[in-house]
């Protein structure tokens, strides 16, 4: 609570079930780790009806946090501000997900720490999803991405003990930061034009590595890293920036116009299907099949680490869908009109002038005399009876 929005309108709601482990956003909020046994949520608004609107329930072992949707009153035109506190007991939360917009902030130890334990972080709309802590030891790790949003890991010391996994379908980003990064397996996965990341200023170490696109995404590792094997796999024009992963056996297939840096301490197989590139980062392993070229040094593309969201007020703006199909249906008949307008005055930016009408040729009886003795009609055109005539 700010000294602003201190006598703000406020609406409480206190779970009433302990064994909460999942989120459900679809705001802005800040979620803040307490050591009561039991969820609560606070929502400060300076307008009743925004707060009359919030629904806040628990099903499915999720605490489901649903403030009006931009559309939800049909007539309604407004912009408010509001905030919204979350407590959660402390590393209770398995899974959050944020749907919508807005940023959501997660404090270090609101979320699982074991490694018997797996989290889940997806963001659905175009809001983005922050997490910043000192250390944390998972079993699995799930970073996920279905449009245009943001997931940001942001953690010193990350272990996981079986698998992490990045996975983006649309234009939005991933990013799995850190000092030190060590797991089993890292799968990566971009299907459309969206960026994944996995950074460690220190030491990336894993024992497999899985990397595709589907796309023009990109996935980038950096800073430096070693893994046992790595398969990279590319349907489009993506690009994987590996170079600075040095792993004992690399398989790399590009279909499409694809490019991939990839680096290889003992094998490296590569097989290309259409114009892509395949670069391997020198010095060549000693087992090497299908086409590649060579490079000293790989590009590297990394990832501007974004500050944490204040913890300030946010703004919401309802716009009724009434009205929305109102201002639709206005542009659609003005657009018409002007059309019709601009065709009726010869306007050819907007329509074909028609051509002149033609009047057909009318085929008229042509009398042919070879003989005056032996006359006869042809009803045929001129042409033909002239080509006729000199058969």
């Amino acid at each position: 609570m700010t000294s602003t929005t201190a006598s703000w309108p406020s609406k409480v709601y206190n779970a009433s079930s302990s064994s909460l482990s999942g989120l459900k956003l679809r705001h802005s909020a800040f979620i803040h780790a307490t050591s009561a046994t039991k969820a609560s949520v606070v929502v400060r608004s300076i307008s009743d009806g925004f707060l009359s609107a919030f629904a806040i329930e628990e099903e499915d072992g999720a605490l489901s946090v649903n403030g009006p949707a931009w559309y939800a009153n049909p007539f309604q035109v407004s912009s408010t501000k509001y905030i919204i506190d979350v407590y959660v007991p402390l590393q209770s939360l398995a899974a959050v997900t944020l749907t919508g917009y807005g940023d959501a902030v997660l404090d270090p130890f609101t979320v699982v720490n074991s490694t018997d334990a797996a989290l889940s972080l997806v963001v659905s709309g175009s809001g983005r999803l922050f997490l910043s802590a000192p250390s944390i030891a998972l079993r699995d790790l799930k970073l996920k991405v279905p449009g245009s949003g943001s997931v940001q890991l942001h953690v010193l010391d990350t272990t996981v003990a079986s698998r992490a996994e990045l996975s983006i379908s649309g234009s939005g980003d991933v990013a799995l930061l850190g000092n030190t990064l060590r797991m089993d397996t890292i799968k990566s996965s971009v299907s459309g034009s969206g960026k994944a990341y996995v950074g460690a200023s220190s030491f990336v170490n894993a024992t497999t590595v899985s990397t595709s696109i589907s796309g023009s995404g990109d996935i980038n590792f950096y800073t430096a890293g070693v893994c046992a094997t790595q398969d990279i796999s590319i349907s489009g024009s993506g690009q994987v920036n590996a170079g600075a992963l040095a792993c004992d056996a690399s398989s790399v297939s590009i279909s499409g116009s694809g490019k991939v840096y990839a680096r290889a301490l003992k094998s490296l197989k590569a097989s290309t299907s259409g114009s892509g590139d395949i670069y391997a980062v020198a010095p060549l392993p000693a087992s090497v099949t299908g086409s590649l070229s060579t490079v000293t040094t790989a590009p590297v593309s990394t990832f501007e680490l974004r500050s944490l969201p204040a913890y300030e007020p946010s703004s919401d703006f309802q716009f009724g869908l009434f009205w929305s199909v109102l201002i639709l249906l206005v542009i659609t008949t003005l657009t018409t009109f002007w059309i019709r307008k601009c065709c009726k005055a010869g306007c050819c930016c907007c329509c074909r002038r028609r051509p002149p009408p033609t009047t057909p040729a009318t085929s008229l009886p042509i009398v042919i005399v070879e003989d005056p003795a032996n006359a006869y009609y042809n009803t045929t055109t001129p042409v033909q009876a002239h080509a006729a005539k000199h058969v």
